[in-house]
């Protein structure tokens, strides 16, 4: 009877030998595992991009060949150390809708262990939703709502934000938050307000306007640092003051730093104390970035590629978006050549950085504000106020060379701005305040171009955003 026992023991340890030997063997025919979707799961931007994490390095080309997607989506390819494909579409994914990803099996890894088997994925084109201050004022914080108008959701409390910026996937904000000292720090946190954290500590000074690089590992920013003298005095700088909420620092000229997302790592982008810089501006590609300079009198745009730039004179600037595409920027200026002086619109067209003046053919004695430019570039939204007309900023939609021409907004006691396209291009947000009372606030409001409605998003609220 023990032998017997010790016999079927061995049958059962041999079994489980056997059993162990052909799973390892299993694994190794079938080669490299499969890949697995990022972190931001199965739910995207309309804008993308859509990730695979590979186990290990791979021949790039034989991933991009064997990849899929249905319905069917043109769009470009960009890997992150041959490890992690994204798949950026050219145009928006329809919002609601849901894509079928699938990996044909035989991609080869550098050192040629090959993906045995099919693979496939499903990922949902979000909805997106509006961002934006409120209450407009010293006190404000970051509050989302959807276009559903459902309850808005807060993201920060009590941080007083400067100013903010969406990273292209929607995935993470940037934000400058007031400090004890009277400064700006920068932070970052997550899209639902999570994760919240210091990226650069600027004590009494001043780190704002971020913008995002577009693979997101990047944010740049202007920081202007608190002057000292020798005997550790704050030295007054007239030129140089700027009050704040929290009061008044005496600040030295801006200049534009960036810092890495993962380490903290910050650095000045120029070594030139002369070189300022406010409103930086990362292009789709990530080849450039723009920003005004105030010392040189006008906008300056690095080739990050080369470190060549170049300036573009100018008398008041405000730095826009860029175009989908990446090959125009938008910016607006004060033509002063003649009285009373007008608002003049521009593009910046790459890689030539060749400066064209837009809507030649737009109304006559026109302050243009801002462009915007619609994801399919047929359209641009631009705020307008007529010289000899009310002070009130109405908004146009202007095809590039003005000649066709459709007017948004046409109440001359209220005055628009901050607009915006939505990612699928047919829904401006902007916000709005009327002129004739010196208690009104500021609310913001979308308008639907398949209904042409206008609705109310929040009251008392400003600088909104798409959220994608």
């Amino acid at each position: 009877m023990h032998m017997k026992i010790n016999r079927n023991l061995l049958l059962l340890v041999v079994a489980a030998g056997l059993f162990l030997l052909g799973a390892v063997l299993s694994r190794e025919w079938l080669g490299l595992p499969l890949p697995k979707m990022t972190a931001t799961g199965s739910q995207v931007g309309q804008r993308g991009p859509i990730g695979l994490v590979f186990s290990q390095a791979m021949q790039t080309n034989t991933v991009e060949q064997r990849w899929h997607i249905q319905p069917d989506v043109k769009g470009k390819f960009e890997w992150g150390k041959n490890t992690t494909l994204w798949f950026f579409p050219e145009q928006p994914l329809h919002a609601g809708e849901t894509y079928q990803i699938s990996l044909s099996r035989g991609s080869v890894s550098l050192d040629g262990k090959v993906i045995e088997q099919d693979a496939g994925w499903q990922v949902i084109a979000r909805e997106p939703e509006i961002i934006y201050q409120t209450p407009s004022g010293e006190n404000s914080d970051l509050w989302v709502r959807s276009l559903k108008l459902g309850q808005p959701r807060q993201l920060t409390v009590g941080k007083k934000p400067y100013d903010y910026a969406l990273s292209f996937d929607g995935e993470q904000i940037a934000f400058a938050a007031t400090n004890e000292q009277k400064g700006y720090d920068l932070w970052v946190m997550d899209r639902d307000g999570k994760n919240q954290r210091m990226l650069v500590e600027c004590v009494a000074g001043w780190c704002i306007n971020p913008t995002w690089s577009p693979d997101g590992q990047q944010v740049a920013y202007s920081k202007r640092g608190v002057v000292v003298g020798s005997q550790g005095m704050r030295i007054q700088i007239a030129h140089s003051q700027e009050k704040s909420a929290a009061g008044m620092n005496s600040l030295a000229d801006p200049r534009i730093w960036t810092v890495d997302i993962s380490t903290g790592q910050t650095n000045p982008l120029y070594a030139d104390l002369n070189i300022t810089g406010t409103n930086p501006t990362w292009s789709p590609d990530g080849r450039w970035l723009a920003f005004i300079d105030i010392i040189s009198g006008g906008i300056r745009i690095m080739d990050l590629e080369t470190k060549q730039d170049k300036v573009f004179q100018a008398n008041t600037p405000v730095l826009g978006a860029w175009s989908t595409d990446g090959s125009k920027l938008f910016f607006a200026d004060l033509d002063t050549s003649d009285l009373p002086s007008f608002g003049t619109a521009y593009q910046v067209k790459f890689p030539g950085q060749a400066v064209v003046g837009l809507f030649e053919k737009g109304p006559d004695q026109a302050d243009y504000g801002l462009p915007v430019e619609s994801p399919d570039g047929m359209w641009m939204a631009v705020g307008i106020r007529f010289v000899q007309g009310s002070s009130s900023r109405q908004l146009w939609l202007l095809s590039p060379d003005g000649s066709k021409q459709k007017i948004i907004s046409g109440d001359q006691v209220i005055t628009h701005g901050a607009y915006s396209w939505s990612p699928e291009g047919n829904t401006l947000v902007f916000q709005q305040v009327a002129l004739d009372s010196s208690s009104a606030r500021p609310a913001v409001m979308i308008w639907d171009a398949n209904s042409d409605a206008m609705t109310l998003i929040a009251q008392d609220a400003n600088q909104p955003q798409w959220l994608p």
